[in-house]
């Protein structure tokens, strides 16, 4: 066994590798409780104190809030090995000490007795610990590995100029649940956010560094969020979901009644330098939004700008640039990447947008930083603002399960990317921040989030949502896009560990996770069993090309198959027709670029009558969700379509050979995801009530054709501590007989405070 693998119980940690498996599973463990578990299990023989760990694991990064870092690293590694603290198997506390690794550990490698004398030895020696064998027989190639490291890092630092790490970081709020969206005064010395404190979502402002107690600034009636203070200080401008929601403006002193709405829709309001306009996005939950401006003073109507860039991109975001004229979005083309794609232009010349540009150079500075397989698919990154001085962009990012602050120094003329740096080095969730008018003072969420698929009863006849709902997959990883088995006996999910996408299938009588498959050259995505539990199907992307491939997987030989291609096209595929012989998919017209409903033949596409259209979508609209009733005679489906406010969706049944197809819910709001009863008699999907994600169901007659009653709403997710997945493209959602799973996220973190951030 190697010096720097250790086993004990059934985990095995690979120091070379810097990976905790459980079996043959990778377990999601973040950087710094890595190693931790790492330091603890290198010094079993001893208690290692909380002084030496954070000399060791932090040494000089000064700003770090110490105490905090080094109980949330315990308590994730505990998540990890799920390690009960009142009876450990592995992590002791040595009150009033620190802590031991106190499981059985196999493993040929010999502990020291000392401790290395200071901190930068102390540094060292856990870098020898992760990688001893780099100065023997892996030198030679790993040398030119470091020297391409260190060459990346000689350009970062001459481009970013660097400056000493002085800043302080200091904890601003310490309630339970969940407080986020700061926003900072003009003046830097207050801070409005949003927070449940009350019961129900609403807007609180409180001193920075100040002793005084939070006040309350909205009414508490709804949920109110999302707040920015406008720069002259005199408002703050949120988003309501009273009256059917929209956007309001209140004073900053608060006060009932003083209150103004500005627009019926949209989200994430923010106020241009001279406080006269405001920007504003169309979607919160992962939709792409198209961007719209009023004027606040005139009390004009809220009009669409950039439709050139929002029509062709993915865009999550804007912000206004410094000079008041621009306004840059935040968007992915076809993939994420390291970095995420900016672009800017002048309100009325959108057809000028200018896209920061990143050297190849710059690119491998990132990776070198934080690793090259950045995350895409699921994380809510968006939050992004201009510095003062328009030579800065700070943008949130997550990766290997932590999201970060990160500074993109921008060249103010030709809007090309010169230097990168990371802000905060936490191994939670740093997200939702704002800067302070001087650029030197930054507040932000530290948030720990847990995203798990859950599995719900339903009752009887009603087909209402009960209350005792259970998670289901694993604590150590994200589970997303889940599809429960017929006979509720297993699910298969999207599983993201450590950054790392790929799917899972798990049995819900043992709890056994398995990875479908080790092949690392694809992402693979949206998995959906067959009728009789033995298959799967899905979409793979390979990482190199970007080729997109249906596929299905055999339960019993665990092999894929490749049923079609489609280069640079997208493609889903939903379910499987009654027998196992179609597949149900949404593909993308070559010509007009909207989505058509076809069926595939799931033994592979080799002629035409192996794929055939059975739905075709009506002008500018696309179709998605495609699901098979029970019997197969009628299809479900999910229409989206562009409208004045952003992108509309509306769920469907048609026939399942095709035919006229019937509205069974509004475009009033969000509709998504939907899926049929076992008997048919009731399709359930997924929808936006005031503000947040919920499930809904309407009865249907399968002999009438035709819906027999009221859309109801089965569930009540209200409070961003405990909700539907918050990105909806990668929800998962799936009906079982009397269960329905679905993916949910508890979250919960307060806001800190970090000082001369532009040092």
């Amino acid at each position: 066994m190697s010096d720097a693998v250790y086993q004990f119980d059934e985990f095995t940690v690979d120091s070379d590798r810097f990976e905790l498996r459980r079996k043959n599973l990778t377990i999601k463990l973040e950087r710094k409780p890595l190693e931790l578990l790492i330091l603890l299990i290198r010094y079993r023989n001893r208690v290692v104190a909380r002084e030496e760990i954070a000399d060791r694991l932090w040494g000089s990064e000064v700003f770090v809030d110490l105490e905090h870092g080094i109980n949330t690293a315990i308590r994730k590694i505990r998540a990890a090995l799920d390690d009960d603290p009142g009876e450990p198997r592995f992590i002791k506390t040595v009150t009033g000490m620190g802590y031991r690794f106190v499981g059985e550990v196999r493993s040929d490698l010999t502990a020291p007795e000392q401790p290395a004398e200071n901190g930068l030895a102390a540094q060292n020696a856990v870098a020898e610990e992760r990688h001893p064998r780099i100065r023997s027989r892996y030198w030679v190639p790993v040398s030119a590995l470091l020297l391409l490291a260190i060459g990346g890092l000689l350009y970062w630092r001459s481009t970013s100029s660097r400056r000493p790490s002085l800043r302080r970081l200091t904890r601003l709020t310490f309630d339970t649940g969940l407080q986020s969206t700061p926003t900072l005064s003009p003046d830097g010395r207050y801070v409005a956010y949003s927070t449940s404190r009350g019961g129900t979502s609403d807007i609180w402002v409180q001193q920075v560094g100040g002793s005084g107690s939070p006040i309350r600034v909205t009414d508490g009636k709804s949920t109110n969020w999302e707040p920015e203070w406008s720069p002259n200080g005199q408002y703050i401008a949120y988003r309501s979901e009273s009256d059917g929601g929209g956007l309001f403006i209140v004073p900053a002193v608060g006060g009932t009644g003083r209150q103004r709405r500005i627009s019926s829709f949209g989200h994430f309001p923010h106020w241009s330098p001279d406080s006269s306009k405001i920007i504003f996005q169309t979607h919160h939950f992962g939709i792409s939004s198209k961007i719209f401006l009023l004027d606040v003073r005139e009390g004009s109507e809220p009009r669409e700008i950039f439709s050139s860039v929002t029509s062709s991109a993915y865009i999550l975001s804007a912000a206004w640039h410094p000079d008041g004229k621009r306004v840059s979005l935040w968007g992915w083309d076809v993939l994420p990447s390291p970095i995420p794609t900016f672009w800017t232009a002048k309100i009325d010349s959108p057809e000028a947008a200018v896209k920061v540009t990143l050297s190849d150079e710059l690119v491998k500075v990132a990776e070198v930083e934080a690793g090259a397989s950045f995350g895409g698919w699921a994380d809510s990154d968006s939050r992004f603002y201009w510095d003062h001085s328009g030579r800065n962009i700070y943008f949130e990012r997550m990766f290997r399960g932590a999201r970060n602050i990160w500074r993109m120094q921008v060249n103010p003329e030709t809007l090309r990317a010169e230097g990168l740096e990371r802000i905060t080095t936490g191994t939670e969730l740093a997200s939702d921040f704002a800067l302070s008018a001087d650029d030197r003072k930054m507040v932000f969420t530290s948030k720990e989030e847990n995203i798990r698929a859950w599995i719900f009863p339903l009752k009887g006849s009603e087909a209402g949502l009960m209350s005792d709902g259970q998670a289901v997959t694993p604590s150590g990883m994200e589970a997303w896009e889940n599809d429960i088995s017929a006979d509720a006996s297993k699910i298969a999910f999207s599983c993201k560990r450590a950054g790392q996408w790929d799917l899972c299938e798990q049995s819900l009588s043992s709890g056994t996770t398995d990875v479908i498959t080790s092949d690392d050259s694809f992402i693979r995505d949206e998995p959906h069993w067959s009728r009789d539990g033995k298959h799967l199907a899905y979409i793979r992307l390979n990482r190199t090309s970007a080729e997109v491939q249906m596929v299905t997987w055999d339960a019993t030989t665990r092999e894929e198959k490749v049923v079609a291609t489609l280069q640079h096209r997208l493609m889903f595929v939903y379910d499987w027709y009654p027998g196992g012989e179609w597949l149900s998919v949404a593909v993308e017209n070559a010509v007009n670029g909207q989505t058509e409903i076809w069926k595939y033949r799931a033994s592979g596409v080799s002629s035409p009558e192996d794929a055939q259209k059975i739905l075709e979508p009506g002008a500018n609209e696309s179709l998605f969700q495609a699901h098979l009733s029970a019997d197969g005679k009628w299809i479900v489906f999910e229409g989206v379509a562009p409208s004045p406010r952003g992108d509309r969706s509306a769920i469907y049944v048609a026939p399942a050979n095709g035919g006229r197809r019937i509205r069974i819910a509004d475009d009033a709001a969000w509709q998504d995801k939907p899926r049929w009863s076992a008997d048919g008699k009731r399709i359930y999907f997924v929808g936006e009530r005031s503000g947040y994600l919920n499930l809904f169901s309407v009865p249907f007659d399968p002999v009438q054709g035709r819906v027999s009653g009221e859309v109801r709403q089965i569930s009540n997710f209200k409070n961003p501590e405990f909700e539907i997945g918050s990105v909806i493209p990668t929800i998962g959602f799936s009906v079982a007989g009397d269960k329905i799973a679905i993916t949910m996220a508890q979250a919960s973190g307060g806001l800190w405070v970090l000082d001369n951030v532009a040092q």
